[in-house]
């Protein structure tokens, strides 16, 4: 017998303009999940080709698992926050997307100053996303 979880791929950090794709798998004890529901920040999400946002299902019966794909062609800020994978047999799970502005990013003429900034913009990113209490400084 097989105890029903659910798992989703780890946070992402992606640039805008890059692909995101996160993946969901849900098992059941004795049948798959006959459904699965995909949120970001609270909202339902569906497949909207329009806005290049894809989600695909797979169903086993022999693994009694359900898995399913978002994917987002292209990032925007706006796809930033935590998204919500939950199946009909109510598992639910989360993880986090940050996606990063490359304008903020860049290098400049490769110098430690730029580096240094870079770095403080990501700490920024990060602590706002995963409340990161513990600054760090050189």
């Amino acid at each position: 017998m097989e105890v029903p979880e659910i798992r989703i791929t780890e946070p992402q950090f992606v640039e805008r303009g890059e692909p995101v794709m996160l993946q969901c798998n849900a098992t059941g004890e004795f049948y798959a999940p006959e459904e699965m529901d995909w949120f970001r920040n609270g909202q339902k999400l569906v497949s909207d080709v329009s806005k290049g946002l894809k989600i695909s299902k797979q169903f086993s019966i022999p693994k009694k698992r359900f898995t399913s794909v978002l994917v987002i062609e292209r990032a925007e800020m706006t796809d930033d926050g935590t998204y919500v994978c939950r199946s009909s047999n109510t598992q639910i799970t989360s993880t986090k997307v940050l996606v990063l502005n490359g304008n903020q990013l860049q290098y400049i003429n490769n110098s430690n100053c730029a580096f240094t900034e870079r770095i403080s913009v990501l700490f920024k990113r990060l602590k706002m996303h995963f409340n990161i209490t513990k600054t760090y400084t050189s």
